[in-house]
């Protein structure tokens, strides 16, 4: 058993209200997502900014309750529960997602006071100075507010928060998206050396495709709501299968040498009125009239490799086609 099973989640959100406060639209942020992550995996999930893929983060972590769809994590229904214990997450704006108030001790032990862990004041020090050793902070700093600390380190105090708490489970939100390229690499360096030493799994969540594959044993790729193409990160960046997801490498630069590849041409459909059929072929170089008007299936174009198209080649034989964000 997996330990996130994610089976056809949708998050909508009412929109347009009338006159007595009723919704006229519903903007579908997530459209129908299944997903799985086992224990001590890492999965990256990528897309355009708008696609999503926070929003699924914070409904696989219960800051969120979805409209439809199950998330269960080691088993244990928890969707609409937050703080379940031994699945975080860290917050794309750090600055953010800490009391301005609060010293960086105070944020570190946020956890073991949420969850009635008392301990004595020496105790509680030494703890915390453990874990701001761990992402590479001195002891020193627990006495800081947030507005003291660089980005980078506000983002290592945060994980530190996460990391209390002993996670199975870490979903990173677009984590190094506000620094500067060198801190990207020292925080990117740090999460896949704190989940080797700890074992645990992640979801990362990033608009960077070449991040993600770095750090990813597997990828999702992500549009309008919805997992179009997923596989093993490398053979998706290699040799991609959906336009979409070809779109995105070919956007990648790539020193000594151009991609060529298909540039993304306007702007993604609004959520609120997603077309019939794909809802990529409004954008799409190979849509046929078929795209425009059937929702392409769910299906193992080879193995290990899933995706949502018409026209990204034969399904295996033998292999079932299923509805389109389902296994």
């Amino acid at each position: 058993m997996s330990l996130l099973e994610v089976h056809d989640v949708r998050m909508h959100y009412p929109a347009s209200p009338d006159a007595w406060g009723r919704p006229r639209a519903w903007l579908r942020a997530v459209d129908g997502v299944s997903l799985s992550i086992a224990e001590g995996e890492v999965v990256g999930l990528v897309g355009e900014s708008g696609c999503g893929k926070s929003t699924l983060g914070r409904v696989i972590t219960g800051l969120e309750r979805p409209t439809a769809g199950t998330v269960r994590f080691g088993g244990r229904d928890v969707a609409g529960r937050a703080g379940t214990p031994g699945l975080q997450l860290v917050f794309q704006d750090s600055l953010g997602s800490m009391d301005p108030r609060w010293t960086a001790a105070e944020i570190v032990s946020e956890p073991w006071r949420a969850r009635g862990r008392r301990m004595a004041r020496g105790e509680l020090r030494r703890k915390v100075a453990g874990l701001l050793s761990d992402v590479g902070l001195e002891a020193a700093a627990m006495d800081r507010y947030p507005h003291e600390f660089s980005g980078g380190q506000r983002q290592r105090i945060g994980l530190a928060r996460a990391l209390a708490d002993e996670p199975r489970l870490l979903v990173c939100d677009e984590v190094v998206s506000a620094l500067d390229v060198s801190v990207q690499a020292q925080v990117v360096n740090l999460l896949m050396r704190l989940r080797r030493e700890r074992g645990m799994a992640m979801l990362f969540i990033s608009h960077d495709l070449a991040v993600v594959e770095h750090v990813s044993a597997r990828m999702a790729v992500m549009y309008l709501g919805r997992i179009i193409e997923e596989g093993r990160a490398r053979e998706v960046c290699a040799r991609p299968l959906h336009p979409y997801t070809a779109a995105l490498v070919s956007a990648v630069p790539e020193p000594g040498r151009a991609r060529g590849g298909p540039a993304l041409q306007g702007e993604p459909p609004s959520p609120l009125s997603p077309p019939p059929g794909c809802t990529f072929h409004l954008r799409c170089p190979i849509a046929t009239t078929r795209c425009g008007a059937v929702s392409p299936s769910w299906r193992e174009a080879s193995p290990g490799r899933w995706v949502a198209c018409h026209e990204a080649g034969p399904t295996d034989p033998g292999v079932q086609a299923s509805p389109a964000g389902t296994r």
